[in-house]
């Protein structure tokens, strides 16, 4: 065990000071003692603004404009970068008086902001499903559709007014919308052209299309600022660049969007690669270390012939690769913007890992109190993925911690709620894990308000040809019966409402009691 965790130990150390940046990124070299100003601005509007992960900095035509500012009236900026910002924060964000420019922000009627001349301009597009056949052609034909629209976004009024019978549904960021489109929570989205064309490989909205661009919808992209008097003061220095600034020129210096965004989906994807092996190495040092670890306790005939069950008990675990690369590509994607909280859950998949792999056979027991910690574990590494979409509450018996159970029976409860409830649910929702004691029983009960399961879906759920749901309910079924014929286990479902499975577990005291987990 010690092994494993001294891997992940050199894996943080080295991803850390290669991913880790500051959320404030001074990116003037003007004299000391001027006025810095705090700007605000979009990560990926290439080639008018973007941040270069290799240079650590930010690039493009608005920075060309604001940098010649900064030389024509001698003030300093620095960028303020916070990645799960949206729109209306960064808006509020300025009105407050914590920022004092936001680039690029959409032209609008907001008379509480002062707007530049524009630097650029973009239409909205009409974005669907793949396999989405209807026939929509304008604007009108969104009549009566479920739309998603960003909340803020410059196409909100223009929506109100062109489709004003549609079924709106208003999102903080693209993400979301993105994510309801997938899960048809909404059919169409209102995008803008540009965007859409670099979320497209970013996001791998491979299962989306380009269905047309409003002619009408264009909107103007401009400098944004609090509307007072010294926001005014910055929109005249702007504006006195902006009326002399080779646009041309400037976007001679940057190569083809269209070839930029392919070049940026490429390294995404090798940097995907790169997880992919290290987590594969992981795996199987794990899975190495720990048969080596049973074969040396007692190098006998009888735990020889017990070294195929010693494999079989690892393979029971099913620690699936994809919820390790999902979870390592989490913890890279934080190196990006907050180091420290890479790190805690890089402890909590180290955890979780620790507790999983010092398990020496899953047909023995051990306490309430050991398997709380894994779900705890598993419940930190997914909201991590997931955010406030998902959300776990537990209700536990004091008494019930010392109760000694089958390992893995609570834990891929939450994970199946989670994985197959919640995460397919556009709102998401809540999981309700509750234990009490009875006697010498122990009642374990776990519920979603997620997605449900259809009659048919339901009525299979015991039965092995159910696949790709972890370790499935037939798994714990024949565990709990093998265990004893008092154990009993019944799941109950309604589509769109939820599901709860109920376990009972009775008490053993002869049965022998898992060790206790090696800790360093």
């Amino acid at each position: 065990m010690r092994y494993l965790l001294l891997i992940f130990a050199i894996i943080s150390y080295c991803f850390y000071p290669v991913y880790a940046l500051d959320e404030n990124i001074n990116v003037s070299n003007t004299q000391q003692g001027s006025r810095v100003y705090v700007v605000e601005c979009d990560d990926s509007f290439y080639p008018y603004i973007y941040f270069d992960r290799n240079a650590n900095e930010y690039k493009g035509v608005a920075v060309d404009i604001l940098n010649e500012v900064s030389e024509k009236y001698g003030f300093e900026y620095e960028f303020f970068r916070k990645l799960d910002m949206g729109y209306d924060d960064k808006i509020n964000m300025l009105l407050d008086g914590k920022a004092h420019m936001f680039i690029i922000a959409d032209r609008s009627d907001d008379d509480k902001l002062l707007f530049s001349q524009p630097v650029a301009s973009d239409n909205y597009s009409v974005i669907t499903h793949e396999d989405n056949s209807e026939n929509v052609t304008s604007i009108s034909d969104l009549e009566l559709k479920k739309v998603g629209i960003v909340e803020g976004s410059a196409v909100q009024e223009y929506a109100r007014q062109n489709i004003k019978n549609a079924e709106i549904t208003y999102f903080k960021s693209y993400n979301a919308m993105y994510t309801a489109l997938s899960a048809h929570a909404v059919d169409y989205i209102l995008q803008k052209h540009n965007v859409y064309r670099s979320d497209y490989f970013r996001n791998e909205l491979f299962d989306t299309k380009e269905l047309f661009v409003i002619d009408n919808a264009q909107y103007e992209f401009c400098f944004a600022f609090k509307n007072d008097a010294e926001g005014e003061f910055l929109l005249n220095s702007v504006n006195s660049v902006i009326d002399n600034f080779n646009f041309e020129s400037a976007l001679s210096q940057y190569p083809d969007s269209s070839s930029v965004i392919i070049d940026r989906y490429k390294e995404s994807k090798d940097d995907r690669w790169k997880i992919a092996v290290v987590v594969s190495l992981i795996y199987a040092v794990a899975i190495t270390f720990a048969i080596l670890y049973f074969y040396s306790r007692n190098n006998n005939d009888v735990l020889n012939a017990q070294l195929q069950m010693y494999e079989t008990a690892f393979l029971k675990a099913q620690i699936k690769p994809h919820f390790l690369y999902n979870a390592l590509g989490r913890i890279m994607s934080l190196c990006y913007v907050d180091g420290e909280k890479a790190g805690v859950l890089l402890g909590n998949l180290t955890k979780y890992l620790r507790i999983i792999y010092s398990t020496d056979n899953t047909e023995e027991l051990i306490t309430l109190e050991k398997e709380m910690e894994l779900v705890e574990s598993y419940v930190s590494i997914e909201k991590a993925r997931y955010g406030q979409k998902i959300d776990v509450k537990y209700n536990i018996g004091k008494d019930c911690m010392d109760f000694m159970i089958l390992p893995l029976i609570v834990q891929p409860l939450v994970e199946n709620a989670i994985k197959h409830g919640l995460s397919k649910k556009v709102s998401g929702g809540t999981v309700n894990v509750t234990i009490f004691r009875t006697d010498d029983k122990l009642n374990i009960t776990v519920e979603d308000d997620g997605i449900g399961m259809s009659e048919k879906a339901l009525s299979n759920i015991f039965l092995d040809k159910v696949k790709n749901k972890g370790i499935g309910m037939a798994n714990i079924y024949k565990r709990l019966h093998t265990y004893s014929k008092d154990a009993f286990i019944s799941v109950c479902s309604t589509p769109e409402e939820g599901t709860k499975v109920n376990i009972v577990f009775p008490e053993k005291k002869e049965e022998k009691v898992l060790r206790e987990y090696e800790y360093i």
